[in-house]
């Protein structure tokens, strides 16, 4: 490929001049600046756009991808700056659930996950944050109460253990399918020691009657965790 009919002002950086380059594309008037890096060990590159009319900022912002993309050959994933909200997104639409799994599942990443974690490197989610999300979610309604907010549907204002549960298993459905994808290379380790983390009076510890679970779905359960 002529990189000349498809690059204009394409420039070594200097923190990597063998892999890495800036440059802006000729058929596009915005001047905004891209960056390349050459994949290590392996044909072709990574390409991403910089948002930024700037050279200066473009080599800053070039810099940042570059130490992406040096942690993501290390723990052999893929470059990506997708956020967490991002990523549920794609877990949502690829996922294949049940229709009523689904609703909870929807429910569940769309009115906590998404608002807590943000669009949080994806990476970034371990152990401490899930710690740092059960302090949070333990509070939300009671937050809602306090600001005089109104909210439709029926929630109890605290928790119980059979709740945080099943936030903790979509959690780390999502994450392992984001290993499975390569956006992450290992599944964090998430405690269950719930009342320790946010104190008794943030947890509902009163027992429900449950019905027994199937044996096939009590199976698939531990499978995911």
């Amino acid at each position: 490929m002529n990189q000349s009919k498809y690059y204009d002002d394409l420039t070594p950086c200097y923190f990597d001049e063998e892999r890495v380059s800036i440059f802006k594309l000729k058929s596009s008037d915005s001047g905004i600046w891209y960056v390349r890096i050459k994949k290590d060990g392996r044909r072709g590159y990574w390409q991403k756009t910089l948002r930024v009319k700037s050279k200066v900022l473009a080599f800053e912002r070039a810099k940042l991808v570059w130490l992406d993309a040096l942690e993501a050959e290390r723990k052999n994933t893929e470059l990506t700056r997708y956020g967490f909200s991002d990523i549920a997104e794609k877990f949502l639409r690829e996922f294949q659930f049940g229709e009523q799994r689904r609703i909870r599942i929807e429910h569940v990443v769309n009115k906590y996950f998404k608002e807590y974690f943000g669009n949080k490197r994806i990476g970034d989610i371990d152990s401490l944050e899930w710690v740092n999300y059960l302090k949070w979610r333990c509070l939300y309604w009671k937050r809602k109460i306090m600001k005089g907010e109104i909210y439709k549907g029926r929630h109890a204002v605290v928790p119980s253990r059979n709740t945080l549960a099943h936030e903790r298993q979509i959690l780390r459905q999502l994450l392992g399918w984001a290993v499975s994808r390569r956006y992450i290379s290992n599944l964090p380790v998430f405690t269950t020691n719930y009342a320790a983390v946010v104190g008794h009076e943030n947890l509902n510890v009163k027992r429900q009657k449950a019905k027994a679970i199937p044996q096939e779905q009590l199976e698939k359960i531990n499978y995911v965790l």
